[in-house]
């Protein structure tokens, strides 16, 4: 298996795991250096199953 692993991918990573321990997005934008919220969520990537422990521990 080839994987190419560059600082740019590492941001998305970052990014991903931040929010998925519940770090606050405004906070992560201004760590990123980014003008725009929007630009911050485009590095942003979340799995179908994180999504639905998400939705079920804020409904259930």
């Amino acid at each position: 298996m080839d994987i190419t692993i560059n600082p740019h991918k590492w941001r998305h990573t970052f990014t991903s795991n931040f929010v998925k321990q519940n770090g606050n997005m405004e906070v992560l934008r201004q760590i990123m250096g980014h003008t725009s919220l929007k630009t911050t969520q485009n590095y942003l990537h979340i799995n179908v199953d994180d999504l639905h422990k998400e939705y079920f521990r804020l409904y259930n």
